[in-house]
């Protein structure tokens, strides 16, 4: 059985947008979208 996410399609693709642009470091993306830093 999976869970389910707590982010959409379009959420997902906003926070690896976050990352590959660059503009964010990888704890600011973490902090922004309430991610655990050892899952990101």
């Amino acid at each position: 059985m999976s869970r389910s996410s707590k982010f959409t399609d379009e959420q997902k693709m906003e926070i690896a947008l976050d990352l590959v642009s660059g503009k964010l470091s990888h704890a600011e993306i973490c902090r922004k979208w309430d991610i655990s830093s050892t899952y990101a």
